[in-house]
Protein backbone atom coordinates (compact mmCIF):
# COMPACT_ATOMS: atom_id res chain seq x y z
CA UNK A 1 0.00 0.00 0.00
CA UNK A 2 1.26 3.82 -0.95
CA UNK A 3 2.76 5.39 2.26
CA UNK A 4 1.24 8.67 2.63
CA UNK A 5 3.73 9.59 5.35
CA UNK A 6 6.84 10.89 2.43
CA UNK A 7 4.25 13.12 0.85
CA UNK A 8 4.51 16.99 1.07
CA UNK A 9 1.73 18.47 3.50
CA UNK A 10 -0.23 20.15 0.66
CA UNK A 11 -0.45 16.90 -1.45
CA UNK A 12 -1.18 14.42 1.65
CA UNK A 13 -4.15 17.05 2.69
CA UNK A 14 -5.37 17.03 -1.11
CA UNK A 15 -5.61 13.08 -0.88
CA UNK A 16 -7.04 12.59 2.04
CA UNK A 17 -9.44 15.14 1.10
CA UNK A 18 -10.41 13.15 -2.05
CA UNK A 19 -10.37 9.79 0.00
CA UNK A 20 -13.32 11.44 2.28
CA UNK A 21 -15.72 12.61 -0.68
CA UNK A 22 -14.82 9.19 -2.42
CA UNK A 23 -15.74 7.26 1.05
CA UNK A 24 -18.53 9.21 1.65
CA UNK A 25 -20.03 8.87 -1.62
CA UNK A 26 -19.43 5.04 -1.76
CA UNK A 27 -21.43 4.91 1.67
CA UNK A 28 -23.82 6.98 1.02
CA UNK A 29 -24.39 4.45 -1.82
CA UNK A 30 -24.34 1.77 0.03
CA UNK A 31 -27.18 3.01 2.18
CA UNK A 32 -29.23 2.94 -0.66
CA UNK A 33 -28.22 -0.72 -1.58
CA UNK A 34 -25.48 0.64 -4.69
CA UNK A 35 -22.38 -2.58 -4.61
CA UNK A 36 -19.37 -0.71 -3.32
CA UNK A 37 -17.31 -2.03 -6.29
CA UNK A 38 -19.27 -0.05 -8.87
CA UNK A 39 -19.95 3.22 -6.99
CA UNK A 40 -16.08 3.22 -5.74
CA UNK A 41 -15.11 2.81 -9.76
CA UNK A 42 -17.93 5.52 -10.24
CA UNK A 43 -16.42 7.86 -7.67
CA UNK A 44 -12.66 7.53 -8.71
CA UNK A 45 -13.71 8.10 -12.30
CA UNK A 46 -15.31 11.20 -11.81
CA UNK A 47 -11.95 12.39 -10.24
CA UNK A 48 -9.67 12.83 -13.25
CA UNK A 49 -6.61 14.36 -11.31
CA UNK A 50 -5.95 11.79 -9.69
CA UNK A 51 -2.57 9.25 -10.46
CA UNK A 52 -2.98 5.22 -10.42
CA UNK A 53 -1.26 4.99 -7.43
CA UNK A 54 -3.78 7.77 -5.68
CA UNK A 55 -6.32 5.39 -7.20
CA UNK A 56 -5.00 2.62 -5.92
CA UNK A 57 -4.72 3.82 -2.11
CA UNK A 58 -8.34 4.79 -2.30
CA UNK A 59 -9.61 1.81 -3.35
CA UNK A 60 -7.76 -0.34 -0.78
CA UNK A 61 -8.89 1.81 2.46
CA UNK A 62 -12.30 2.06 1.34
CA UNK A 63 -12.39 -2.05 0.86
CA UNK A 64 -10.19 -2.28 3.96
CA UNK A 65 -13.07 0.06 5.59
CA UNK A 66 -15.75 -2.67 4.95
CA UNK A 67 -13.28 -5.49 5.69
CA UNK A 68 -12.11 -4.52 9.02
CA UNK A 69 -14.93 -2.84 10.17
CA UNK A 70 -16.01 -5.07 13.08
CA UNK A 71 -13.50 -4.28 14.98
CA UNK A 72 -12.79 -0.70 13.47
CA UNK A 73 -16.46 0.24 15.16
CA UNK A 74 -14.69 -1.23 18.55
CA UNK A 75 -11.80 0.52 18.43
CA UNK A 76 -13.15 3.79 17.71
CA UNK A 77 -15.85 3.39 20.09
CA UNK A 78 -18.33 3.86 16.88
CA UNK A 79 -22.38 3.05 17.86
CA UNK A 80 -23.61 2.79 14.69
CA UNK A 81 -23.82 1.01 11.85
CA UNK A 82 -21.24 1.77 8.62
CA UNK A 83 -23.93 3.04 6.21
CA UNK A 84 -23.64 5.95 8.98
CA UNK A 85 -20.61 7.10 8.81
CA UNK A 86 -21.75 8.77 5.35
CA UNK A 87 -23.01 11.55 7.85
CA UNK A 88 -20.21 11.84 10.00
CA UNK A 89 -17.10 13.14 8.24
CA UNK A 90 -15.04 13.27 11.53
CA UNK A 91 -15.44 9.70 12.61
CA UNK A 92 -15.66 8.70 8.78
CA UNK A 93 -12.07 10.19 8.41
CA UNK A 94 -10.54 8.41 11.47
CA UNK A 95 -12.25 4.71 10.74
CA UNK A 96 -10.72 5.32 7.42
CA UNK A 97 -7.02 6.04 9.29
CA UNK A 98 -7.57 2.94 11.45
CA UNK A 99 -9.03 0.49 8.13
CA UNK A 100 -5.68 1.93 6.59
CA UNK A 101 -3.53 0.66 10.11
CA UNK A 102 -5.26 -2.79 10.41
CA UNK A 103 -4.59 -3.59 6.78
CA UNK A 104 -0.79 -2.72 7.08
CA UNK A 105 -0.49 -4.83 10.14
CA UNK A 106 -2.17 -7.54 8.29
CA UNK A 107 -0.41 -7.26 5.19
CA UNK A 108 2.96 -8.01 7.25
CA UNK A 109 2.70 -11.21 7.92
CA UNK A 110 -1.06 -13.36 9.24
CA UNK A 111 -3.45 -12.30 7.39
CA UNK A 112 -5.81 -11.34 10.42
CA UNK A 113 -3.52 -9.45 12.94
CA UNK A 114 -2.75 -10.72 16.19
CA UNK A 115 -5.46 -8.68 18.99
CA UNK A 116 -2.91 -8.38 20.97
CA UNK A 117 -0.66 -6.17 18.78
CA UNK A 118 -4.13 -3.65 17.70
CA UNK A 119 -5.05 -3.55 21.64
CA UNK A 120 -1.40 -2.24 22.39
CA UNK A 121 -1.22 -0.24 19.46
CA UNK A 122 -4.80 1.40 20.31
CA UNK A 123 -5.54 0.97 23.48
CA UNK A 124 -8.47 -0.88 24.02
CA UNK A 125 -8.70 -4.44 25.39
CA UNK A 126 -7.61 -7.38 23.32
CA UNK A 127 -11.03 -9.06 24.65
CA UNK A 128 -13.25 -6.71 22.13
CA UNK A 129 -11.06 -8.46 18.86
CA UNK A 130 -12.45 -11.63 18.13
CA UNK A 131 -11.89 -12.85 15.38
CA UNK A 132 -16.51 -13.78 14.99
CA UNK A 133 -16.85 -9.66 14.92
CA UNK A 134 -15.22 -9.03 11.81
CA UNK A 135 -18.84 -10.76 10.19
CA UNK A 136 -22.03 -10.20 10.88
CA UNK A 137 -23.31 -11.66 14.35
CA UNK A 138 -25.61 -14.02 13.02
CA UNK A 139 -22.95 -15.52 10.51
CA UNK A 140 -21.76 -18.36 12.76
CA UNK A 141 -25.33 -19.86 13.44
CA UNK A 142 -26.33 -19.68 9.68
CA UNK A 143 -23.04 -21.06 8.75
CA UNK A 144 -23.64 -24.36 6.91
CA UNK A 145 -21.71 -27.83 8.74
CA UNK A 146 -19.64 -28.21 5.41
CA UNK A 147 -17.63 -24.85 5.87
CA UNK A 148 -15.06 -24.21 8.64
CA UNK A 149 -15.57 -21.49 10.53
CA UNK A 150 -12.01 -20.49 10.99
CA UNK A 151 -11.33 -20.87 7.30
CA UNK A 152 -14.36 -18.73 5.89
CA UNK A 153 -13.03 -16.01 8.69
CA UNK A 154 -9.49 -15.86 7.46
CA UNK A 155 -10.40 -15.87 3.88
CA UNK A 156 -13.02 -12.72 4.37
CA UNK A 157 -10.12 -10.91 5.37
CA UNK A 158 -7.58 -11.29 2.54
CA UNK A 159 -7.41 -9.92 -0.66
CA UNK A 160 -8.59 -12.27 -3.50
CA UNK A 161 -7.01 -13.11 -6.36
CA UNK A 162 -7.49 -12.94 -9.89
CA UNK A 163 -8.84 -16.50 -11.50
CA UNK A 164 -9.55 -16.74 -15.11
CA UNK A 165 -10.56 -19.61 -17.36
CA UNK A 166 -8.72 -20.30 -20.66
CA UNK A 167 -10.82 -21.80 -23.52
CA UNK A 168 -9.62 -25.74 -24.19
CA UNK A 169 -6.81 -25.78 -26.02
CA UNK A 170 -5.73 -22.04 -26.18
CA UNK A 171 -3.54 -21.94 -22.29
CA UNK A 172 -0.12 -22.12 -24.32
CA UNK A 173 -0.94 -19.13 -26.18
CA UNK A 174 -2.71 -17.62 -23.21
CA UNK A 175 0.19 -17.94 -21.05
CA UNK A 176 3.04 -16.70 -23.73
CA UNK A 177 0.30 -14.19 -24.11
CA UNK A 178 0.48 -13.54 -19.90
CA UNK A 179 4.77 -13.75 -20.03
CA UNK A 180 4.92 -10.55 -22.57
CA UNK A 181 3.00 -8.25 -20.02
CA UNK A 182 5.15 -9.49 -17.08
CA UNK A 183 2.43 -11.42 -15.99
CA UNK A 184 2.96 -14.03 -12.38
CA UNK A 185 0.35 -16.79 -12.51
CA UNK A 186 0.22 -20.46 -10.98
CA UNK A 187 -2.24 -23.24 -12.59
CA UNK A 188 -3.26 -26.18 -10.16
CA UNK A 189 -2.45 -29.24 -11.73
CA UNK A 190 -5.95 -31.03 -11.16
CA UNK A 191 -7.88 -28.37 -13.62
CA UNK A 192 -5.78 -27.26 -16.32
CA UNK A 193 -7.98 -24.97 -17.61
CA UNK A 194 -7.62 -22.52 -14.46
CA UNK A 195 -4.71 -20.10 -13.76
CA UNK A 196 -4.60 -17.76 -11.09
CA UNK A 197 -2.84 -14.41 -12.12
CA UNK A 198 -1.20 -13.17 -9.24
CA UNK A 199 0.37 -9.70 -10.78
CA UNK A 200 0.22 -8.40 -15.02
CA UNK A 201 1.76 -5.43 -16.35
CA UNK A 202 -1.65 -4.47 -17.82
CA UNK A 203 -5.92 -4.67 -17.70
CA UNK A 204 -6.73 -8.59 -18.57
CA UNK A 205 -9.85 -7.50 -20.60
CA UNK A 206 -7.17 -4.99 -22.51
CA UNK A 207 -5.66 -8.26 -24.04
CA UNK A 208 -6.57 -9.34 -27.67
CA UNK A 209 -6.81 -12.80 -26.03
CA UNK A 210 -9.57 -11.50 -24.10
CA UNK A 211 -11.84 -9.76 -27.25
CA UNK A 212 -10.86 -12.75 -29.18
CA UNK A 213 -12.99 -14.73 -26.46
CA UNK A 214 -9.85 -17.08 -25.36
CA UNK A 215 -10.62 -16.47 -21.92
CA UNK A 216 -12.89 -15.32 -19.28
CA UNK A 217 -12.36 -14.16 -15.67
CA UNK A 218 -14.04 -16.46 -13.31
CA UNK A 219 -13.40 -17.78 -10.19
CA UNK A 220 -11.69 -21.55 -9.86
CA UNK A 221 -14.70 -22.04 -7.24
CA UNK A 222 -16.94 -21.07 -10.15
CA UNK A 223 -15.44 -23.32 -12.93
CA UNK A 224 -16.11 -26.15 -10.34
CA UNK A 225 -19.82 -26.31 -11.28
CA UNK A 226 -19.62 -26.20 -14.93
CA UNK A 227 -16.88 -29.41 -14.32
CA UNK A 228 -19.44 -31.02 -11.59
CA UNK A 229 -22.23 -30.58 -14.18
CA UNK A 230 -19.73 -32.90 -17.18
CA UNK A 231 -22.22 -31.88 -19.99
CA UNK A 232 -21.27 -34.25 -23.41
CA UNK A 233 -20.84 -32.94 -26.69
CA UNK A 234 -24.66 -33.00 -28.25
CA UNK A 235 -26.40 -32.58 -24.95
CA UNK A 236 -29.22 -30.32 -24.53
CA UNK A 237 -28.65 -28.24 -21.44
CA UNK A 238 -31.03 -25.99 -19.88
CA UNK A 239 -28.93 -23.02 -17.46
CA UNK A 240 -32.49 -21.40 -15.06
CA UNK A 241 -30.09 -18.57 -14.08
CA UNK A 242 -27.99 -17.88 -16.27
CA UNK A 243 -27.42 -14.60 -15.00
CA UNK A 244 -24.65 -12.59 -17.31
CA UNK A 245 -23.48 -16.26 -18.75
CA UNK A 246 -20.21 -17.10 -17.07
CA UNK A 247 -21.50 -20.98 -17.08
CA UNK A 248 -22.93 -21.16 -19.81
CA UNK A 249 -19.93 -20.34 -21.81
CA UNK A 250 -18.02 -23.39 -19.44
CA UNK A 251 -20.87 -25.37 -20.38
CA UNK A 252 -20.48 -24.72 -24.00
CA UNK A 253 -17.02 -24.81 -24.06
CA UNK A 254 -16.74 -28.56 -22.15
CA UNK A 255 -19.72 -29.33 -25.35
CA UNK A 256 -17.25 -28.11 -27.72
CA UNK A 257 -19.98 -26.27 -29.36
CA UNK A 258 -22.42 -29.02 -30.00
CA UNK A 259 -25.02 -29.57 -28.54
CA UNK A 260 -27.13 -27.24 -26.98
CA UNK A 261 -28.02 -24.82 -24.17
CA UNK A 262 -30.82 -22.75 -23.34
CA UNK A 263 -29.71 -19.96 -20.93
CA UNK A 264 -32.57 -18.15 -19.21
CA UNK A 265 -32.60 -15.23 -16.42
CA UNK A 266 -35.39 -12.96 -15.68
CA UNK A 267 -33.15 -10.30 -16.29
CA UNK A 268 -32.60 -8.54 -19.79
CA UNK A 269 -30.14 -6.99 -19.29
CA UNK A 270 -27.76 -10.40 -18.11
CA UNK A 271 -29.40 -12.04 -21.09
CA UNK A 272 -27.82 -9.13 -23.38
CA UNK A 273 -24.54 -9.14 -21.75
CA UNK A 274 -24.89 -13.02 -21.93
CA UNK A 275 -25.54 -12.66 -25.64
CA UNK A 276 -22.61 -10.46 -26.26
CA UNK A 277 -19.87 -12.96 -24.52
CA UNK A 278 -21.59 -15.62 -26.08
CA UNK A 279 -20.86 -13.80 -29.69
CA UNK A 280 -17.03 -13.00 -28.54
CA UNK A 281 -16.51 -15.81 -27.53
CA UNK A 282 -18.07 -17.89 -31.26
CA UNK A 283 -20.53 -19.56 -29.42
CA UNK A 284 -23.46 -20.61 -31.82
CA UNK A 285 -25.03 -23.06 -29.59
CA UNK A 286 -26.14 -20.75 -27.03
CA UNK A 287 -30.23 -20.03 -27.08
CA UNK A 288 -30.29 -17.09 -24.57
CA UNK A 289 -34.55 -16.22 -22.86
CA UNK A 290 -35.75 -14.34 -20.70
CA UNK A 291 -37.90 -16.16 -17.98
CA UNK A 292 -39.03 -16.51 -14.07
CA UNK A 293 -36.75 -19.52 -13.41
CA UNK A 294 -39.24 -20.12 -10.43
CA UNK A 295 -42.29 -21.06 -13.06
CA UNK A 296 -42.71 -24.35 -14.50
CA UNK A 297 -41.78 -24.90 -18.49
CA UNK A 298 -44.58 -26.83 -19.63
CA UNK A 299 -43.47 -26.94 -23.27
CA UNK A 300 -39.78 -28.16 -22.13
CA UNK A 301 -41.23 -31.38 -19.74
CA UNK A 302 -38.95 -34.51 -19.62
CA UNK A 303 -36.72 -32.50 -22.06
CA UNK A 304 -33.25 -31.32 -21.53
CA UNK A 305 -30.03 -33.79 -20.32
CA UNK A 306 -28.78 -31.75 -17.68
CA UNK A 307 -30.41 -28.65 -16.02
CA UNK A 308 -27.85 -26.44 -14.24
CA UNK A 309 -29.82 -24.56 -11.65
CA UNK A 310 -27.12 -21.57 -10.05
CA UNK A 311 -29.34 -20.01 -7.90
CA UNK A 312 -29.84 -16.12 -7.04
CA UNK A 313 -28.83 -16.35 -3.15
CA UNK A 314 -26.99 -14.21 -0.17
CA UNK A 315 -23.22 -14.50 -2.27
CA UNK A 316 -21.90 -14.98 0.70
CA UNK A 317 -18.91 -17.21 -0.13
CA UNK A 318 -17.87 -13.81 -2.15
CA UNK A 319 -17.91 -11.73 0.55
CA UNK A 320 -14.00 -12.01 0.42
CA UNK A 321 -13.72 -9.87 -3.15
CA UNK A 322 -16.96 -8.23 -1.42
CA UNK A 323 -16.77 -6.99 2.01
CA UNK A 324 -19.59 -4.59 1.65
CA UNK A 325 -21.71 -7.58 1.21
CA UNK A 326 -21.71 -8.51 4.82
CA UNK A 327 -22.59 -5.46 6.41
CA UNK A 328 -25.58 -5.78 3.71
CA UNK A 329 -27.04 -9.04 3.82
CA UNK A 330 -29.89 -9.49 7.02
CA UNK A 331 -30.68 -12.50 8.67
CA UNK A 332 -34.16 -12.27 7.50
CA UNK A 333 -33.14 -12.24 3.55
CA UNK A 334 -31.20 -15.72 4.25
CA UNK A 335 -35.05 -17.46 4.54
CA UNK A 336 -36.61 -15.35 1.42
CA UNK A 337 -33.57 -16.83 -0.69
CA UNK A 338 -34.40 -20.07 0.66
CA UNK A 339 -37.63 -19.88 -0.04
CA UNK A 340 -36.85 -19.13 -4.00
CA UNK A 341 -34.15 -21.50 -4.65
CA UNK A 342 -36.46 -24.49 -3.40
CA UNK A 343 -38.79 -22.52 -5.75
CA UNK A 344 -36.71 -22.41 -8.87
CA UNK A 345 -34.99 -26.12 -7.99
CA UNK A 346 -38.57 -27.58 -8.02
CA UNK A 347 -39.84 -26.00 -10.99
CA UNK A 348 -36.61 -26.51 -13.21
CA UNK A 349 -36.43 -30.67 -11.82
CA UNK A 350 -39.65 -31.10 -14.04
CA UNK A 351 -37.70 -29.94 -17.19
CA UNK A 352 -35.06 -32.97 -16.56
CA UNK A 353 -35.42 -36.55 -18.74
CA UNK A 354 -35.26 -39.64 -17.18
CA UNK A 355 -31.36 -40.44 -16.25
CA UNK A 356 -30.68 -36.83 -17.03
CA UNK A 357 -28.79 -34.49 -14.10
CA UNK A 358 -29.89 -31.74 -12.23
CA UNK A 359 -27.18 -29.35 -10.69
CA UNK A 360 -27.68 -26.95 -7.99
CA UNK A 361 -25.26 -24.28 -7.29
CA UNK A 362 -25.21 -21.51 -4.85
CA UNK A 363 -22.09 -19.03 -3.79
CA UNK A 364 -23.47 -19.39 -0.35
CA UNK A 365 -22.18 -20.49 2.89
CA UNK A 366 -25.31 -20.72 4.94
CA UNK A 367 -27.25 -24.06 5.63
CA UNK A 368 -30.76 -22.73 4.75
CA UNK A 369 -29.22 -21.82 1.27
CA UNK A 370 -27.60 -25.12 0.61
CA UNK A 371 -28.49 -28.04 2.93
CA UNK A 372 -31.82 -27.42 3.61
CA UNK A 373 -32.93 -26.32 0.21
CA UNK A 374 -31.43 -29.79 -0.71
CA UNK A 375 -33.12 -31.74 1.96
CA UNK A 376 -36.51 -30.07 1.17
CA UNK A 377 -36.18 -31.01 -2.39
CA UNK A 378 -34.93 -34.57 -2.24
CA UNK A 379 -38.11 -34.61 0.25
CA UNK A 380 -40.34 -33.39 -2.45
CA UNK A 381 -38.88 -35.18 -5.33
CA UNK A 382 -38.17 -38.78 -4.90
CA UNK A 383 -37.57 -39.40 -8.21
CA UNK A 384 -34.44 -37.65 -7.93
CA UNK A 385 -31.28 -39.31 -6.03
CA UNK A 386 -27.72 -37.79 -5.01
CA UNK A 387 -25.49 -38.42 -7.79
CA UNK A 388 -21.84 -39.55 -7.53
CA UNK A 389 -19.12 -37.56 -9.07
CA UNK A 390 -15.43 -36.85 -8.96
CA UNK A 391 -14.35 -33.84 -7.16
CA UNK A 392 -12.42 -31.49 -9.65
CA UNK A 393 -9.86 -30.78 -7.40
CA UNK A 394 -8.40 -34.40 -6.50
CA UNK A 395 -10.66 -36.35 -7.94
CA UNK A 396 -12.13 -38.08 -4.83
CA UNK A 397 -15.70 -39.47 -5.14
CA UNK A 398 -18.18 -37.23 -4.01
CA UNK A 399 -21.97 -38.49 -3.32
CA UNK A 400 -24.15 -35.39 -3.50
CA UNK A 401 -23.09 -32.51 -2.28
CA UNK A 402 -19.59 -30.64 -2.55
CA UNK A 403 -18.32 -27.67 -0.09
CA UNK A 404 -15.27 -25.32 -1.80
CA UNK A 405 -13.48 -24.23 0.83
CA UNK A 406 -11.85 -20.86 0.31
CA UNK A 407 -8.27 -21.64 1.74
CA UNK A 408 -8.17 -24.24 -0.06
CA UNK A 409 -7.42 -22.93 -3.45
CA UNK A 410 -7.37 -19.33 -2.64
CA UNK A 411 -10.49 -19.24 -3.99
CA UNK A 412 -14.63 -17.73 -3.21
CA UNK A 413 -16.60 -20.57 -1.11
CA UNK A 414 -19.00 -22.57 -3.25
CA UNK A 415 -22.08 -24.96 -3.24
CA UNK A 416 -22.46 -27.49 -5.27
CA UNK A 417 -24.75 -30.73 -5.48
CA UNK A 418 -25.59 -32.48 -8.34
CA UNK A 419 -28.65 -34.96 -8.42
CA UNK A 420 -29.29 -37.77 -10.94
CA UNK A 421 -33.15 -38.64 -12.22
CA UNK A 422 -34.09 -42.25 -11.93
CA UNK A 423 -37.69 -42.04 -12.13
Amino acid sequence: MKNITNLDKNKKASLNRAQLEVASFVLGQFASGYPADRSLSSALRAKKYLGSRDRRFISENVFSLFRWWGWIREIADANCEIRSLADNPGLLSNCLDLAAVISEIGGKGACIPPAQELSGRFQVPARILSPGKLLPDYFMACLSPGFIAENMITACQSRPPIWIRTRRGCRRRLESALKKNDAVFESPGQVPDAMKVVKCGTSLYSLPEFEEGLFEVQDIASQAVALISAPKPGEKWLDACAGAGGKTLHLADLMEGRGSIVSQDSDKRKIAELMRRAARGGFSNIRPKTADSSKKDKRRVDFFDGVLVDAPCSCSGTWRRNPDGRWRTKEGEIRRFHNLQLAILNASATSVRKGGSLVYATCSVFKAENDDVVAGFLSANPGFKPANFASPFDGKNILGTFHVDPLSLDSDAMFIAKFRRDV
